[in-house]
């Protein structure tokens, strides 16, 4: 059965609920021009031990900036120290959707920009940035934090290889949200993540934690192309990087 999200499209994964919205201002506000970014590649994992599942729920933009939460340069909890859950990723969610351009609540997704702002209303977040490239993500990464991808899944996506390595091919399902938390640069050929076997490569591999389940590719994790990364940017793709959180 087709879940009818917020702007009118059909997706028939209900878990597929990232919609595209995108504000020009944004362009103002690019992560390369923060005074912490560092442009020079390295090799980098921010820790996250929490794993999330959405079930099937268009929920994916709360359950992405709750991980971003969780594994920020300096992790953020809730209030009394107790640890994000999936209660939380779905509430924040249902907020994003009040922060959304569309009206009304009666539909399903959300935007990467919505969860944002939902972030924001309840003082977790004091400043977010844009990546507008993947040598911007991959600078991010290195020196600020993680980083939120809202972009087009194409149905190779839905199933990592044994080596959890996404295989982004076939047609576009729909639109989905997910935290990019590591990048890995190959060398003499390979590249190892944590967690991943040894993966022949000759560009960067981006390791990212979704909110399917820690059934999903390699205990809820799998790594993607950083030249397929870019290219899912640049189809309607966006990259937001948290750079201040207050609590």
């Amino acid at each position: 059965m087709a879940t009818r999200l917020k702007n009118g499209v059909e997706v028939t994964d209900p878990r597929l609920g990232r919609i595209a919205q995108f504000d020009e201002r944004s362009r103002g506000f690019a992560v390369r021009d923060h005074p912490d970014y560092l442009a020079a590649p390295v090799t980098k994992t921010w820790p996250l031990k929490l794993r999330l599942d959405q079930g099937n729920t268009s929920a994916c933009t709360g359950n992405s900036r709750t991980y971003d939460l969780a594994a920020s340069p300096k992790p953020l909890t809730l209030p009394g120290g107790k640890p994000f859950d999936q209660d939380f990723a779905q509430a924040l969610y249902r907020l994003a959707q009040k922060n959304d351009e569309w009206p009304g609540e009666d539909y399903e997704g959300s935007s990467v920009l919505g969860a944002l702002k939902a972030a924001k209303a309840l003082g977790y977040v004091g400043e977010y940035r844009w990546a507008f490239g993947i040598d911007d993500v991959i600078g991010a990464l290195g020196s600020l934090g993680p980083v939120v991808f809202g972009t087009d899944w194409l149905e190779g996506m839905f199933d990592p290889d044994e080596q959890g390595v996404l295989n982004v091919t076939g047609d576009v399902a729909g639109g989905h949200a997910y935290i990019v938390r590591g990048v890995v640069l190959p060398r003499n050929g390979r590249a190892r993540p944590g967690g991943f076997p040894s993966i022949k490569t000759d560009v960067p591999l981006l390791r990212i934690t979704n909110s399917w389940s820690e059934t999903w590719g390699r205990n809820g994790e799998a790594v993607i192309r950083a030249d397929q990364a870019e290219d899912l940017l640049k189809a309607q793709g966006e990259a937001a990087i948290t750079t201040v959180a207050f609590r």
